[in-house]
């Protein structure tokens, strides 16, 4: 039950990065904040991204989101293609996630 506390927090803070990679406005916070992807994902085998904390869809779409995010660099300009093609790939998830929403960091599901 813990560890799915843990896991929910963790999605919490990947809804918070893929808002941040999707949203144009936010480029220079977004890029000055690429390795969070890295810290919470990344550093994570998406394995232990499991139901019921991340759906099915969600999984698929982090794993593709992680693809993507391998063509970006601290030096990508926004106006790059692949920058293009990840804030776009960010915002697909995002609207995965949001079908969900955040989930409570207090009370585990089950």
């Amino acid at each position: 039950m813990a560890d799915n506390l843990v896991l929910q927090r963790v999605r919490n803070r990947i809804i918070e990065l893929l808002d941040w990679y999707s949203d144009s406005s936010e480029f220079e916070t977004a890029i000055s904040n690429l390795e969070m992807w890295e810290d919470w994902v990344g550093g994570n085998n998406i394995g232990s991204f499991v139901p019921p904390t991340f759906s099915r869809k969600e999984i698929v779409a982090l794993r593709t989101v992680s693809e993507v995010w391998k063509r970006i660099s601290l030096d990508t300009k926004q106006t790059d293609v692949d920058w293009i093609a990840f804030s776009s790939c960010c915002a697909k998830a995002l609207t995965i996630f949001n079908e969900r929403g955040l989930l409570s960091e207090i009370v585990a599901i089950t």
